[in-house]
């Protein structure tokens, strides 16, 4: 198993994972502006995609925009191993603090973030759009402090 940056010969396993993990799926389009530019990795076995983390950095600072693990391959420690991962490479290039937000719902990834030393920050109430007509749902705001900065 490896961590590797993910390139453009991987996008198409990204998008087939990311189909499988999330409602709000990114067009094609999306994953053309952001691949280029992100601080973005995966794991692998062999020629197999088990998840990726893709990461936009803004100067000092970097957020987690997704991660995702094959559902096959989850409860395995995969999601944490990745994470971690990243969270090195991106202290390795210069990133001192990692954002992210989260759906108040989404129980394993908050679990995960704490797991990795995520704070939670604050909550953007009515945040996410829902199934249901007029409901809404609350974002999590979570970050951490990384290399020499960390607190």
């Amino acid at each position: 198993m490896t961590l590797q940056p993910l390139t453009q010969a991987w996008l198409d396993q990204a998008r087939a994972l990311e189909l499988r993990c999330f409602d709000d799926s990114w067009s094609e389009s999306l994953w053309q502006l952001y691949l280029p530019h992100a601080c973005s990795y995966l794991l692998s076995d062999d020629d197999s995609l088990l998840g990726f983390a893709l990461c936009q950095r803004v100067l000092d600072e970097a957020e987690l925009l997704r991660i995702a693990v094959m559902p096959e391959c989850r409860q395995q420690g995969l999601g944490r191993i990745l994470l971690q991962q990243t969270l090195e490479r991106l202290s390795g290039q210069g990133v001192t603090r990692l954002l992210l937000e989260v759906r108040a719902s989404n129980v394993a990834a908050i679990a995960l973030y704490q797991c990795c030393g995520l704070q939670q920050d604050a909550i953007r109430k009515g945040y996410y759009e829902t199934a249901i007509a007029g409901v809404r749902e609350d974002a999590y705001l979570f970050s951490r402090r990384l290399g020499s900065h960390e607190s």
